[in-house]
């Protein structure tokens, strides 16, 4: 009758073992670890890559789309609906007719809201001395995460031609800008511009935008 030796494992085996499945876990964790950041950092690159893209949508409709539009004061004081501040902008823009607008006009006012870029838009004039708002004004937000947005409004100097910036548009001119530009400073610190000619100048053929632009 043979009799079954049993041997015990060896100290010096346990600790082989241990440290054996110590290093697959080590390399599972940093493997699992480096998926899931490079996940993280491919999703936040698509949400900013989409917010890129609203603003896009917005200065492509707004500002390439903006004419004229005059309208009477309470005063009865023939005046141009357009307001370019440093930190709102108000203009009226061709916008096609829709079954839930239809008129070819559209009335936007652009501002920051805490850290948001607010669009209120409506069919009507949106007047810039009256405070309360219309029954028919809407508002969407374009992107969220903004520490702050300044815009910048371009006008042609007659005497030489060459572009001029402005952070408060002259009230008193009776044409819009030759161009918009909105910035945006993102609470991580990056800032990006979008500038647009607007279509309310269109005899003016080209011009030419300063050095440091």
């Amino acid at each position: 009758m043979k009799h079954i030796i049993r041997r015990n494992f060896t100290l010096i085996e346990l600790i082989s073992a241990a440290a054996t499945l110590t290093m697959i876990a080590v390399t599972i964790g940093l493997v699992l670890s480096t998926v899931y950041n490079s996940w993280r950092r491919a999703d936040a690159g698509h949400d900013r890559l989409s917010e890129k893209l609203r603003i896009d949508a917005i200065v492509n409709t707004a500002f390439k789309n903006a004419v004229p539009f005059n309208w009477k004061t309470p005063d009865l004081k023939n005046t141009l609906l357009f307001t370019g501040a440093s930190d709102h902008l108000l203009l009226a823009c061709l916008h096609r007719v829709t079954p839930d607008e239809n008129a070819g006009i559209r009335f936007l006012k652009l501002y920051r809201e805490d850290d948001k870029l607010i669009a209120a838009y409506q069919g009507t004039p949106i007047l810039s001395w009256d405070e309360a708002p219309g029954d028919n004004l809407r508002t969407e937000v374009i992107v969220k995460g903004i520490a702050n947005i300044s815009f910048l409004c371009a006008d042609i100097d007659k005497l030489n031609g060459s572009v001029q910036l402005f952070n408060q548009w002259d009230e008193n001119k009776d044409y819009i800008p030759q161009g918009i530009q909105i910035t945006i400073e993102w609470k991580n610190g990056e800032k990006e511009s979008w500038f647009r000619r607007t279509a309310g100048n269109g005899h003016l053929q080209s011009f030419s935008l300063p050095k440091n632009f």
